[in-house]
């Protein structure tokens, strides 16, 4: 003879516990779906830019301050600004900054969220993490503008909506001069080279083309 309210944040316990949930906007009712379908619409109003693209023509409204200020963040495929790549092909992410600051060092690092507000992977320019060496991390900045670009490989990434939070440190995990939380997103799309021998839903944060063989052990 009760009802119980399970108010969360937590997506992935809001889509598994419940089969319908409903989403409030400023108090109001903007949705009562299914608890996926829910989830999806709340997350895809998080979203700041689809577009494949931010750009922050005046300095002073970029974010940051007077160390060091966001010029563009961007998505590409193919060479292409894109919002939806498909997923047998490398996504490039781009940040360009300006860096006001001289003799400091920097460190760009990222989170990279999927549709249900989980964790894939948060990945940096160090070389611990990085599959290149990027010499301008280990070095003290001048002044001047910056691109530092990241290639997430092709095949690793379910189809979906993924969204980036930024980090820009100066040498360490906590010193933040810029945190921006899922800055832009992107919608991966499924590739026609799955549907040919595989019709259902792929399931997973991620989804990796593997080294797969058999062999004949005795006859």
């Amino acid at each position: 003879g009760r009802t119980v309210l399970f108010i969360s944040h937590n997506m992935p316990a809001v889509e598994n516990i419940y089969e319908n949930s409903i989403v409030l906007i400023n108090g109001k009712l903007a949705k009562l779906a299914t608890s996926k379908d829910a989830v999806e619409y709340y997350l895809s109003t998080e979203n700041k830019s689809t577009s494949g693209e931010i750009s922050w023509e005046k300095n002073e409204k970029a974010p940051g301050d007077n160390r060091i200020r966001l010029k563009t963040i961007r998505i590409l495929s193919n060479g292409n600004i894109c919002s939806d790549p498909i997923c047998d092909e490398d996504i490039e992410l781009q940040v360009e900054y300006w860096n006001l600051e001289a003799n400091k060092r920097r460190l760009v690092s990222i989170h990279l969220l999927n549709n249900l507000d989980q964790m894939v992977f948060s990945t940096s320019n160090l070389s611990s993490s990085s599959l290149t060496y990027d010499k301008w991390c280990y070095r003290d900045y001048p002044i001047g503008l910056f691109r530092t670009k990241c290639i997430i490989p092709k095949n690793l990434l379910n189809p979906g909506i993924h969204s980036i939070t930024l980090f820009i440190n100066i040498i360490g995990s906590s010193d933040h001069l810029i945190f921006e939380k899922k800055i832009i997103s992107f919608e991966v799309k499924e590739s026609p080279i799955y549907r040919t021998e595989y019709f259902g839903k792929w399931h997973g944060v991620v989804r990796p083309r593997l080294a797969w063989s058999t062999t004949q052990l005795d006859k």
